[in-house]
């Protein structure tokens, strides 16, 4: 090359790796709202009111525990531009997954140094279906937002590893960077340990030595004040260091058992996780009771995998960093990065889900990027061949399962026939029917719910509630007092069953019921009509009707009630 000619800039790579990346997901942006886009978008007065920064960086409406402001804000931009448009949304998404897929690449060439391991490595990432939940499910959005941070941090902290390459102002983006990916999600705090060991890595040279100068030479020190500073907003915000109480045992049943059982569980679940990167045929929106429950035993195959997994990418990092720094740190990438959310440290609020490996899989990927060019250069038709079989294949799986997502209907159904033993998938797919005015099969899918999880009190609050449509009030209040007799505060079971009984003139056990529910509920508007109701009836008149101001008093639209009391302060005769 003759001097002052530069080489051929390769534009092809980030090409292919942006194809890879968005053509799977295509289809996508003809899919609507569905599952939790319903309560944390649609549902939540954060993202649909008016723009109020106040409001975001406050504790969030949905879900509850969590404080992901940035996530919010960018929900709540979206509505802005275009209220309640779907395809908006999904197409942010996309933007999204195809910004992280180059910066996998990115990551990819200044840790493996090879251009054909890191174009593998994103192009496996960017199509693979495990992604749907977090690419196609709007609220995944949490997950792909973090990443994207997380992983600029990794590239610019990783970038001025050496004195040669070192940028003014890399390092203060790096730490910006990582900031945001914490106010994206939580599970963001999984980068600050992977930044030195990038550092090392991209240094060159023997790990363990490298890591003790990296150590001494406290490049760390600000991510570790921004990550300490960012847990105690948190804390300070939501009331809480994790979460400010356990999640339910139909989401996360390891939070109620015995901390061997959890961790032996858990093991089990990450050997479930490594058989979906393999294998992701069946891919369900939801592992609740009972399609996931506790390991009885360490001596069964799934515990002994995961244990194994963890074995084995412990021993690669301690070990195998000593001949190849590279394949050492990518190893140990992906139990790093789910170490927060894999229930072995603290339970979280769910026992298992897809969009929980992100971020992890990209260790995988590059991981597979490795594994694929050791093939050999006298190979590379294998290596092209093996590769392109694997993208058409994810991408073909991912194209499907977009479609899944179209709606609370096509996803429930699909996560019903994936998970079976799923009480949440019948129970919200049961939801889904009712809503259609398929009250039958509805009830099918409640009941379904009920057999799998015999303390699912909101399923029989629905049975309840498809008798009451029917006008089968027997029934119904039958279904009513079992869901009391579950939990015995429930809202909406106790609201219901008092004014079925009043419309039925039952005024005595009307009485009975509300006051059962304003024991749990003294404030509440309804079952104070409906008490000052019951003992109107009863005879009670004075008594009724003070309890019926109570009620105006906590609801003062209620004219209804207004003009009820107007009537009944006529008829009572007065005093002196």
């Amino acid at each position: 090359m003759s001097v002052g000619k530069r080489a051929p800039r390769d534009w092809w790579s980030p090409a292919v790796v942006v194809a890879a990346a968005t053509v799977p997901y295509l289809n996508a942006l003809r899919d609507g709202f569905a599952f939790d886009d319903g309560l944390a978008i649609r549902g939540n007065p954060v993202v649909t009111g008016p723009l109020d920064l106040g409001s975001i960086l406050g504790p969030s409406h949905y879900p509850p525990g969590i404080y992901r402001p940035l996530t919010v804000l960018s929900f709540a931009l979206n509505q802005h531009v275009a209220p309640g448009y779907a395809p908006l949304f999904h197409a942010v998404n996309l933007a999204l997954h195809v910004g992280v897929t180059l910066l996998v690449f990115a990551l990819g060439l200044q840790l493996c140094r090879q251009r054909p391991v890191a174009l593998i490595a994103a192009v496996l990432f960017g199509v693979h279906p495990i992604h749907t939940e977090a690419v196609t499910g709007i609220a995944g959005r949490a997950e792909v937002l973090a990443a994207l941070f997380g992983l600029l941090a990794l590239v610019w902290a990783t970038s001025t590893a050496n004195a040669q390459e070192r940028r003014p102002g890399r390092d203060g983006l790096a730490l910006l960077a990582f900031t945001a990916a914490l106010f994206c999600k939580e599970n963001a705090l999984t980068v600050l340990p992977l930044i030195p060991l990038c550092r090392v890595v991209r240094r060159g040279g023997r790990f363990w030595p490298g890591l003790r100068r990296e150590l001494r030479s406290c490049h760390w020190v600000p991510f570790v004040l921004v990550a300490c500073s960012y847990v105690a907003l948190r804390t300070y915000v939501i009331g809480a260091v994790t979460w400010p109480a356990p999640p339910q045992p139909l989401d996360n049943v390891l939070a109620y058992t015995p901390v061997l059982v959890r961790i032996r569980t858990a093991c089990a679940i990450l050997g479930d996780y490594a058989s979906l990167l393999v294998m992701p045929v069946v891919l369900s929106a939801d592992y609740s009771w009972r399609a996931v429950v506790p390991v009885a035993s360490w001596l069964e195959l799934r515990p002994l995998l995961g244990l194994g997994l963890i074995l084995a990418s412990v021993s690669a990092f301690v070990w195998g960093t000593r001949r190849n720094p590279v394949l050492g740190l990518l190893a140990i990438f992906p139990l790093v990065a789910l170490s927060l959310t894999a229930n072995i440290v603290v339970p979280i609020g769910t026992i298992k889900a897809e969009r929980l490996l992100y971020l992890p899989s990209v260790g995988c990927a590059l991981l597979a990027g490795l594994a694929l060019q050791s093939f050999g250069s006298r190979r590379d038709w294998v290596r092209v061949g093996v590769v392109a079989l694997l993208a058409i294949g994810f991408g073909a799986r991912t194209w499907v399962r977009n479609r899944d997502w179209f709606d609370n209907l096509t996803l429930f159904r699909a996560a019903v026939s994936a998970e079976p033993q799923s009480a949440k998938a019948h129970h919200d797919l049961g939801l889904t029917l009712m809503n259609l005015n398929r009250l039958d099969e509805a009830n099918i899918h409640f009941r379904k719910a009920l057999l799998l999880y015999e303390d699912y009190d909101d399923a029989a609050f629905s049975i309840a509630r498809i008798y009451q449509i029917k006008g089968l009030d027997n029934g119904a209040i039958a279904w009513y007092r079992k869901t009391i007799a579950l939990v015995p505060g429930h809202p909406g079971a106790n609201k219901n069953l008092c004014g079925l009984l009043l419309r039925r003139n039952e005024y005595a056990t009307s009485a009975a019921a509300c006051r059962h529910g304003l024991r749990y509920a003294p404030a509440d508007a309804s079952l104070l009509k409906g008490l000052g109701a019951s003992l109107v009836g009863l005879g009670d008149r004075a008594r009724g009707v003070a309890v019926l101001q109570r009620s105006l008093a906590l609801n003062p639209g209620d004219d209804q009630l207004r003009s009820a009391l107007a009537r009944l302060a006529g008829e009572l005769p007065r005093s002196g």
